[in-house]
């Protein structure tokens, strides 16, 4: 990195419901003293505990009940489109958290969303009567958590920071025995999902005390813990991320109108992007040219480089457009497209998920923005997950509860766009979804020549 520039990382805060990601997000920005500029949050804040109770109070905030209750709307909305900043030394992060409890696909489309932006994730997991693991290791929960561990992974979030939350709770109290047997339990989920030991670091913390958050637990009150806060963890990863250089690809994540414009609202992968470019809009080969470019906060933009978010206005493409699986490309390298394709799979391993997985099974496609239907045509190799190699005789069918390695030919009704998943992450990973449930995670091996 050359000249004073900071590196800059997306960090996506993921998470049951009501697990204290918003109240962990507001505590970051508190101490950063950017708060003021959410006021959603800062109100929010507001709520949480009555130690700062007095000092958000003299800012002129006053506690009603029916602007509470339109709070929860706008408060998940806002963070939705404008992710917070927060600043260290050496690096800037933008901090995204939603999820809108009433998707109908696991996990949420606003979760897939944000994952898709994300280079790193901070899983923020509850130990408390909602949300736990029994003696035996089962799951009480609906088994979300673990298909947020799956999704991001196949999403392409690198680097996860798993926050054990409400640690002053009863159940925890800060017991030791308690957090090692939550990080064991866990740990086995982030390895079967494909992380590296590396990848996954694991804090204790109290979001709504700020303990391990930004500020380190006081010694009084764990004895036990000597590790990093919840923002050091995060400050120390090194992320590779695609050069200027390389092919552009631009996800397309949704719509926006500013000023009676219709803009798109797009992650830069890789590449550059600048004011008057001719583009591909692909799977429709429709060609487009950038008309103009904003920022998060929309600030004019010349161009836009490899992981900014950028809101895009484009001439030629159709106002109303609201399909789904967009993504700009370069006219000279184009994106792959089809409709049929080799992938690797992961079945997920949950007592939900019963059933077997053969030629025939149809399911939705969640490959970044496109949500299609799919069928499989063609089981090729099971994988043995120990060496990698596949079993000598081609499978007829595999079984859901084994969490099997797969190779397989997919099928869907229309024409998708996607990359080979050892080129773009981001652009390769996908998720099948089967009666509102994440039945497997995948990786687009090729296209067919």
């Amino acid at each position: 990195m050359s000249g004073d520039r900071k590196r800059c990382y997306r960090i996506g805060l993921i998470g049951c419901q009501d697990v204290g990601k918003t109240t962990i997000a507001t505590q970051i920005l508190d101490y950063n003293d950017t708060i003021d500029e959410y006021p959603e949050l800062f109100y929010y804040l507001k709520g949480c505990t009555d130690a700062k109770r007095c000092r958000l109070d003299a800012r002129g905030y006053q506690d009603d009940a029916t602007y509470r209750e339109e709070l929860d709307l706008r408060l998940h909305r806002h963070l939705d489109y404008v992710p917070m900043c927060h600043e260290t030394s050496k690096t800037q992060f933008f901090i995204m958290d939603t999820q809108d409890p009433l998707d109908p696909l696991p996990g949420g489309v606003s979760v897939i969303r944000m994952v898709l932006q994300a280079e790193i994730g901070i899983l923020v997991y509850s130990d408390d009567k909602m949300n736990v693991l029994d003696e035996d290791g089962q799951w009480i929960d609906r088994w979300k958590t673990c298909e947020h561990i799956h999704l991001a992974r196949a999403f392409g979030v690198s680097k996860l920071v798993v926050a054990v939350n409400y640690m002053t709770h009863p159940r925890l109290g800060w017991n030791q025995e308690r957090y090692d047997a939550v990080v064991a339990q866990l740990g086995i989920i982030c390895v079967n999902a494909g992380y590296e030991v590396e990848d996954v670091t694991f804090i204790p913390v109290c979001g709504l005390y700020d303990m391990n958050v930004h500020t380190k637990v006081d010694r009084r009150v764990s004895k036990w813990w000597d590790g990093p806060t919840l923002l050091d963890a995060v400050d120390a990863f090194e992320i590779e991320q695609h050069q200027p250089s390389d092919p552009l690809r631009i996800i397309v994540t949704g719509q926006i109108i500013i000023e009676e414009k219709e803009f798109l609202i797009a992650k830069v992968e890789s590449g550059s992007v600048h004011i008057g470019n001719m583009l591909l809009l692909m799977p429709d080969e429709v060609q487009v040219e950038v008309s103009s470019l904003l920022s998060d906060k929309n600030k004019i933009l010349d161009s836009a480089g490899p992981g900014e978010c950028v809101l895009v206005h484009l001439l030629g493409f159709a106002v109303g457009n609201q399909r789904k699986g967009l993504v700009l490309s370069s006219i000279e390298k184009p994106i792959q497209k089809g409709t049929e394709f080799i992938a690797r799979l992961l079945t997920i391993k949950s007592p939900r998920n019963a059933g077997v997985f053969s030629v025939g099974f149809c399911s939705i496609l969640l490959l970044h923005t496109a949500v299609e239907d799919c069928e499989v045509m063609e089981l090729i190799d099971r994988i043995n997950p120990r060496t990698g190699k596949p079993y000598p005789r081609k499978p007829s069918f595999v079984n859901f509860e084994q969490g099997n390695v797969v190779v397989c030919r997919l099928r869907v009704h229309r024409t998708i766009c996607a990359e080979n998943y050892s080129d773009f992450k981001k652009l390769g990973g996908f998720a099948l979804s089967s009666k509102e449930k994440i039945v497997a995670t995948g990786k687009v091996v090729r296209f067919p020549a």
